[in-house]
């Protein structure tokens, strides 16, 4: 199966990235400590909810594979590789890195949509520039994906993207056939799938969500270029109601456009001579600029003696071949001409080192299968909140979207609003919360969970009363933890978390999470701090798609928590 790094399915955060990059790097070399500094002094990447310094500091870590940034900005390189915006600057590794022409284009263009389509249909496998993978479908999957979907009723589900197009070899008909009848065969019945969805992803040797989150970037660019739109159908799969993806007529038609060209694999290109190489690199790159809206008349000279030189291959036909997303930099560089040595290397004083700081720990919170999902059978309160969820969902929308909404709909919220839909998010996640009443001076928390045991006492802070999460409601937390010890008013631990429930995280997480790190280590005492974007990622996860976090693992929050980033939605 071929797989998608999914650092972000944001068509234009993609762009804008690249477009820093080109300020920074364009015509040097550049590594991914680059990368990560000149995204984040960008606020463009994000480590635990913060851009810039913070992030990276954030991120800095010994543990490279825990580096939240370092891993996002490869995520991003590998996507960018795919594109054929990056590549490698020696032919023996992956990195360091130069920017091709292609990305140079894509930074600098007025209307980057047009060239982006034209970067999508453009991969395909395999590739030179990305030697060290192996794959062993030969597709050019956007054009496949299209197909596939027109031949199937114009509408798939996500999954099917994984077990379909990203697994088969588009340049066998008998094979596309057979993967597109195995789809037919599944289909319904949502019992079916699941068992063929759980057998598929066992044989990749991969998590159920691991596989999952390979469909994310195909999914925003299908989706961000206009060529499918978003609709939830309980005909494909019944009687499960599942948000699938619809062809456009915008998709149907570039399936039709590009389905007439000469589409030139790697295997066919090496097959030829030098001269027709060149020829074709030449009218490959060109193609896909004029497409996209660029004037190339200066080169009709040029293209003319080109496509006579390369008859033989084209046939009459427009070239759909993207050379800097198929073979080797240097080989492409020489073939449009640009002289070499192109690329500056950065002086030893310039080149970008991590710098040690003090990071936040962080709880993260793992998602489960184990439950069904949740409609409506709580409080009249907790009804309502899953309702909002629900209809957002039903309008398409995404889960991180759903989240970011919701968020922002309780930005002016204060104690008389927040509170209860604190209380009610707990409820959802299957915790018994008690909201205490405004002015009852008795019970010195303002929330606390009961049941599961042990109790767990929650300080909560509106947006109206603070934004961000202060180091004065983590002393709270410490005083509520020790008032329920002592008056023993629930059952609880000396072991069990203290929680501080805000709208934001705070600024400065180190200095909260020293003081964190010091009440462990004087009393012995845990204080977890979760803002609302995490939790309403819980929730939104177990109403939509019936995941849950571990009761025990909620118990053990310390510092900040956060939902396991291969597992959010």
């Amino acid at each position: 199966m071929i797989k998608f790094r999914n650092p972000g399915s944001n068509i234009d955060t993609q762009v804008q990235i690249m477009g820093v990059l080109d300020d920074a790097f364009y015509g040097k070399v550049f590594d991914l400590s680059d990368f990560a500094r000149a995204t984040t002094d960008n606020n463009l990447m994000t480590a635990y909810g913060y851009t810039g310094e913070s992030a990276r500091s954030l991120s800095n870590v010994t543990d490279e594979s825990r580096n939240s940034t370092k891993m996002n900005v490869k995520m991003y390189a590998e996507v960018f590789r795919m594109l054929g915006w990056i590549s490698s600057y020696n032919e023996t590794a992956s990195y360091p890195i130069v920017i091709t022409e292609l990305g140079h284009y894509v930074a600098n263009s007025v209307d980057p949509d047009a060239l982006y389509r034209e970067c999508l249909l453009g991969i395909n496998s395999p590739q030179e520039i990305m030697a060290g993978v192996r794959y062993g479908e030969q597709v050019r999957f956007f054009l496949c994906a299209l197909q596939t979907m027109r031949d199937l009723n114009g509408i798939m589900y996500k999954h099917e993207f994984c077990m379909g197009p990203m697994s088969v070899s588009d340049t066998d008909p008998i094979s596309l056939a057979n993967m597109q009848q195995k789809l037919v065969d599944i289909r319904g019945s949502y019992a079916n799938y699941e068992a063929e969805w759980k057998r598929f992803c066992a044989n990749q040797g991969m998590k159920t969500t691991s596989v999952d989150n390979q469909t994310r970037f195909p999914v925003g660019a299908l989706h961000g270029c206009g060529w499918v739109e978003k609709v939830r159908s309980a005909d494909i799969y019944p009687p499960r109601s599942l948000q699938c993806l619809k062809l456009t007529d915008a998709g149907r038609e570039t399936l039709a456009q590009y389905s007439t060209y000469k589409d030139l694999r790697l295997d066919e290109f090496k097959k030829q001579s030098q001269s027709v190489q060149d020829s074709l690199i030449r009218i490959g790159f060109y193609s896909m600029l004029q497409r996209a809206g660029y004037d190339i008349s200066p080169l009709a000279e040029q293209m003319r003696e080109d496509r006579g030189n390369a008859e033989d291959v084209l046939q009459g036909k427009e070239l759909l071949f993207s050379p800097y997303q198929t073979i080797r930099l240097s080989r492409v560089n020489k073939a449009l001409r640009i002289d070499e040595p192109r690329y500056e290397e950065l002086s030893e004083e310039n080149a970008i080192e991590a710098t040690e700081r003090e990071i936040a720990e962080v709880t993260e919170l793992k998602l489960t299968d184990e439950i069904t999902p949740v409609r409506a059978n709580a409080s009249s309160l907790t009804a309502k909140v899953i309702e909002r969820i629900v209809s957002k969902a039903d309008k398409g929308i995404e889960n991180e979207q759903i989240v970011f909404e919701l968020c922002e709909e309780e930005r002016s919220s204060n104690q008389d609003s927040f509170y209860p839909l604190v209380g009610s998010l707990f409820e959802i996640l299957g915790y018994a919360c008690v909201v205490s009443r405004q002015g009852d001076n008795g019970a010195r928390w303002d929330a606390i969970i009961t049941s599961p045991l042990p109790a767990i006492p929650i300080e909560i802070k509106s947006p109206g009363e603070e934004e961000r999460i202060s180091i004065k409601a983590v002393k709270q937390a410490l005083e509520n933890k020790i008032i329920l010890l002592s008056r023993k008013t629930y059952n609880t631990t000396e072991e069990a978390t203290s929680l501080v429930v805000g709208y934001k995280c705070p600024n400065k997480r180190a200095e909260v999470s020293s003081l964190i790190s010091a009440i462990y280590e004087a009393y012995g005492y845990k204080i977890g701090v979760i803002s609302l974007d995490v939790l309403l990622t819980l929730v939104v996860a177990k109403v939509l798609d019936g995941k849950s976090v571990s009761i025990i693992r909620l118990d053990e929050i310390k510092g900040f928590a956060d939902v396991e980033a291969q597992q959010r939605s």
